[in-house]
């Protein structure tokens, strides 16, 4: 049918802050039609997504928010054992491409389907267009293939790529190692922009934050999100570092979005120890709306 919308669905596969028999650490599934992409990438994240109904799927590109195990010790075993459509698309923060090679290579493990690497540097540009520069490794893995330097552009953020799917951007949190949060903007095909129900239809917004203490760097590109996945650590966090629940729900009331997913949760949340309540009152009163979830490992949300 002419102007039918793709569909849009995140898979949480991991939840956990510290990972316990329940809940694996961070990995989010965001598939937009048939693009599968994966935001963070924990240990057992491979067996999280064997474990899932897309065991089958193949990967089109990774998105690592900072450098830190619980969100990276994953990603050299899914690149040598996971499906990719063509080559492994790695978008991360300065010095992934570095680690990922030192760790193929101390491994001697083979890539099947060649990787890249696309590493956001923290310098300032004028410019407020995409600046990327290609990325030649002196050294690099048999595997590797060159990949971008992504610096930040003069409006704040960093214009990580654009195709005929989605625009994504980048901001940098506030975090005890340099740590991004992305926002995915839906680009609509020329069949749904001829469609009859284009007047009603908006294109569709996702951001999915790594860990943050502060992510006012996104509110701008952020702003009207349809869905906000943000960590809620504990409610007695380090504040310097992590975010409470209210301080989800805060970011989330500042850029008018609708729905917030809460991640990067106690080990014990949702149980009798730590209950879901916990989570979800305050960051219901911080953001003014009911419409909070406390994700769990293989929550399926369609947008």
């Amino acid at each position: 049918m002419a102007g039918r919308r793709r569909a849009m669905e995140l898979v949480f596969l991991g939840t956990a802050a510290n990972p316990s028999p329940r809940r694996n650490s961070s990995c989010v599934l965001l598939k937009i039609g048939k693009i599968m992409q994966l935001f963070d990438c924990a240990e057992g994240s491979f067996r999280q997504l064997q474990e899932s109904r897309h065991s089958g799927s193949a990967i089109d590109r990774i998105f690592i928010t900072h450098m830190h195990g619980d969100h990276v010790w994953g990603l050299p075993a899914l690149l040598c054992a996971a499906k990719f459509r063509v080559n492994a698309e790695i978008y991360g923060p300065q010095g992934i491409r570095d680690w990922l090679r030192m760790s193929l290579k101390s491994c001697r493990a083979k890539v099947p389907s060649k990787y890249k690497v696309h590493e956001l540097i923290l310098t300032q540009e004028k410019s407020l267009e995409r600046v990327a520069s290609l990325h030649v490794p002196a050294n690099p893995h048999d595997d590797e293939l060159p990949g971008n330097d992504i610096s930040c552009s003069g409006d704040g953020v960093w214009h990580v790529l654009q195709d005929e799917t989605l625009d994504i951007k980048a901001g940098l949190l506030t975090h005890n190692v340099p740590c991004w949060g992305y926002v995915l903007t839906e680009v609509k095909s020329e069949a749904e922009k001829e469609s009859a129900g284009e007047t009603t239809r908006g294109s569709r917004k996702v951001v999915i934050l790594g860990d943050t203490a502060n992510s006012k760097a996104l509110t701008t590109a952020g702003r009207d999100a349809d869905v906000v996945v943000h960590e809620a650590t504990l409610g007695n966090c380090n504040k310097e570092t992590h975010s409470t629940p209210e301080m989800a729900g805060s970011f989330a009331k500042s850029i008018n979005a609708k729905l917030l997913v809460l991640t990067h949760l106690n080990r014990n949340a949702g149980t009798s120890k730590l209950p879901a309540t916990a989570y979800l009152d305050p960051a219901k009163r911080a953001f003014g709306r009911d419409s909070v979830v406390l994700a769990e490992d293989f929550l399926s949300l369609s947008l």
